[in-house]
């Protein structure tokens, strides 16, 4: 959600004082960032950790009706499950007599659907990133069995650092679950839904893969491919008429991009790519070269709106708008004169001395304040540094210290952590890579190589780590290009040359091999070597 969504009319909320009284004490409720016809969501300010949070509370009419429940609820148990740098995190998920909500993270930025309004047509390098980061955030939910079916721009969350995050599972499909998703009746968004989700026939990740068709058209043209003046109209067009031509809009983009919109928007299920990781090969990487400059466009345009303030109705925080001018001292209990008791009026003369004695004890006071103020600024100031710092932060080392020990689930739950507190450091997601990838989830392991590149393109450790994985995947001409680039930045890295020969003989150029092999010496990649032979 973002906060330039905010709500500044002054019309009654009734659903106000009823998510106040629930969340009294935990949280402040700052304004409505949007409604729609199951739920409403609020930004608030989290009380302990002082940070903002979106809180998303279903409508009181549906509160009585325990499907409609079960399936909000549904929604956040969904979505916490996924744990995945684009995918919007959900911190806890509760019920009251009168209501039920879930609080979740605060995405600074703007929608999708907000910045192709006001911008139009993006350029190739920021649509290639963004779906890049998107089909990677449904990929992950896929291979966990939750279809989205709901995906479409306003859905996809544009962070200031420029990276995209999907929201709202609330319609999603689970393979365990099929009793709360709406049984019997087409769900979804009928711009963005698949032909078969109109005759509502079984759902896949096909559907998806179609819904981001029809966004990666929108964002390399401006406009949605099928567009009508009625809902019938839409869908007929949805199931029957092939999408316009892209390149009648767009002659600059490659043949091999337009083929692959154009084979992600096929009316059949089966005649699309066989997942969304094949779909986004398919279109192709941005260019690493333009991979900042595309992100400094996102992010510039994320934060270009300025924040509108909170609807009037919402009261604000309790605390005066304005300090005393001059501070008040407490007269300690012993020294105060009786109620009953009149105070003279005390001449100037022998006023002057307790005068001074009061001011140099409220001068020692503050003072002693201030110093306390400064020191506990320090020291947040230094926990703050130590967090931030890859190399002093408590996660990442416990996260690695795990994965030595062999034991990965607590290491991949300490990295993540690390992630999240180190947001411009690349080396959390090269261990969650690097894991991912010793579990045989590659999937995973590219997505966070990926991100560790895309945050520091000139880490070596996060370059060869790409490397590793498409050797993996048994792109040796990927992996070679990876590793050159990692030897480029660090041209001691016996790891990338003795991985980079592994690649070369892979691809038949063993005189080449023969030198990196003899420049790295022996090490993991011998026996790839030995193996290829």
């Amino acid at each position: 959600m973002s906060a330039d969504d905010l709500n500044v009319g002054n019309e009654t909320d009734e659903l106000l004082p009823l998510i106040r009284e629930a969340t009294a004490g935990d949280y402040e409720i700052l304004g409505e960032l949007g409604r729609g016809g199951m739920a409403a969501v609020y930004l608030a300010t989290d009380v302990a950790l002082n940070r903002k949070v979106a809180i998303k509370t279903m409508l009181p009419e549906l509160t009585a009706k325990p499907a409609m429940v079960q399936r909000f609820k549904r929604e956040a148990q969904m979505a916490a499950g996924l744990s995945h740098p684009h995918i919007v995190q959900i911190h806890t998920v509760k019920q009251t007599n009168r209501i039920v909500y879930f609080v979740m993270k605060f995405i600074e930025g703007r929608g999708l659907d907000s910045i192709i309004t006001q911008h139009g047509a993006l350029d190739l390098d920021a649509t290639r990133l963004i779906l890049q980061q998107a089909a990677s955030a449904l990929a992950f939910a896929h291979h966990r069995g939750v279809i989205h079916r709901d995906v479409k721009p306003a859905n996809i969350m544009i962070d200031e650092n420029g990276w995209a995050v999907m929201t709202d599972f609330g319609i999603a499909k689970v393979d365990d679950g099929n009793a709360l998703t709406a049984t019997g009746t087409a769900v979804g968004t009928p711009h963005y839904m698949a032909p078969e989700q109109f005759h509502n026939e079984p759902v896949t990740g096909a559907a998806d893969q179609y819904a981001l068709g029809v966004v990666a058209y929108e964002m390399l043209t401006g406009k949605k491919p099928f567009e009508g003046v009625s809902l019938a109209e839409i869908i007929t067009k949805q199931l029957f008429d092939a999408p316009p031509d892209i390149k009648l809009a767009r002659s600059d983009l490659p043949a091999h991009v337009t083929d692959a919109i154009a084979r992600m928007l096929a009316k059949k299920p089966d005649a699309r790519f066989p997942d969304l990781e094949s779909a986004i090969a398919a279109i192709g990487a941005p260019d690493p070269a333009n991979v900042e400059g595309a992100r400094g466009r996102l992010m510039s345009i994320a934060r270009s709106t300025p924040e509108r303030k909170p609807r009037l109705s919402v009261p604000m925080s309790p605390m005066p708008m304005s300090r005393p001018s001059a501070p008040t001292t407490l007269v300690p209990r012993a020294s105060r004169p009786a109620a009953a008791t009149p105070v003279a009026a005390a001449t100037p003369v022998a006023a002057a001395p307790a005068a001074a004695t009061k001011k140099r004890s409220n001068a020692i006071v503050w003072v002693g304040a201030a110093l306390l103020v400064l020191l506990a600024l320090g020291f947040g100031a230094s926990r703050f540094a130590m967090r931030r710092s890859p190399d002093r932060n408590p996660a990442l080392r416990r996260g690695v210290q795990l994965w030595q020990r062999g034991q990965n689930v607590g290491a991949v739950a300490e990295l993540s952590t690390a992630a999240r507190q180190l947001p411009r450091s690349a080396l959390p997601h090269v261990y969650l890579s690097r894991l991912a990838r010793e579990r045989g989830d590659l999937n995973t392991a590219f997505a966070e190589g990926a991100r560790a590149v895309q945050l520091e393109p000139n880490n070596a450790l996060a370059l060869r780590e790409v490397g590793s994985v498409m050797m993996a995947r048994r792109n040796y001409d990927g992996a070679r290009r990876f590793f050159v680039r990692a030897l480029r930045v660090d041209p001691t890295d016996r790891a990338s040359m003795g991985w980079l020969a592994c690649a070369l003989h892979h691809l038949g150029d063993d005189a080449q091999s023969a030198r990196w092999a003899s420049r790295a010496g022996a090490g993991g990649w011998t026996s790839c070597l030995a193996a290829s032979a």
